[in-house]
């Protein structure tokens, strides 16, 4: 499907996930990986994702959603282009990162697509999540070497720290970035 440069032009609908869309996030996930982690990732890692495999994880991950995370997808003209995944409490919080309460998860946004302001209306829309259910602060682990990352500070995040990651056989470098007042996004 092609889609208008223009953001205004955009029919962008932003809904909580069903378990429908699976095969649809599985594919925007894996796409969006092999293009953000190329050079990051090892090569034989990204071409070995399969869409069937990631699709059954997030069909088990959307059935088993506790009351504390959330999930919500982007569609275009009834088209799933994004989804964002967030929890009201962090995962496996680190030292420096216990005085973020909040944890964004994950965030893609199909590249054919990407500019057009659907990543931002998502954060929006979890940071409303966030807010109304009392977390006043978030923080995100990106991939050191994404280069998607310029994103979060964009949006007001500040790196705090780093951690290790392991990706099927070989270690990576997660970097965290921070809000401490999530409502700054809003502004």
């Amino acid at each position: 499907m092609e889609y208008s440069s223009k953001v205004k032009a955009l029919n962008v609908k932003i809904r909580h996930v069903r378990i429908s869309d699976a095969e649809k996030i599985a594919r925007v996930n894996i796409d969006t990986w092999r293009i953000a982690y190329t050079g990051v990732i090892n090569e034989k890692t990204l071409q070995n994702l399969s869409y069937s495999d990631k699709a059954n994880r997030w069909r088990n991950r959307i059935e088993s959603l506790g009351n504390h995370t959330v999930i919500f997808v982007a569609e275009v003209d009834e088209d799933l282009v994004g989804f964002i995944l967030a929890s009201q409490e962090q995962q496996e919080p680190t030292t420096n990162s216990s005085r973020y309460k909040g944890e964004l998860m994950a965030i893609y946004v199909s590249e054919k697509i990407q500019r057009k302001a659907i990543g931002t209306q998502l954060v929006l829309k979890v940071v409303s999540y966030l807010i109304k259910s009392n977390v006043n602060s978030m923080c995100v682990w990106s991939l050191k070497g994404n280069s998607y990352s310029s994103f979060y500070i964009k949006l007001g995040g500040k790196q705090f720290d780093s951690k290790p990651h392991r990706i099927d056989q070989n270690e990576y470098t997660l970097v965290g970035y921070g809000w401490n007042d999530i409502k700054s996004i809003m502004n």
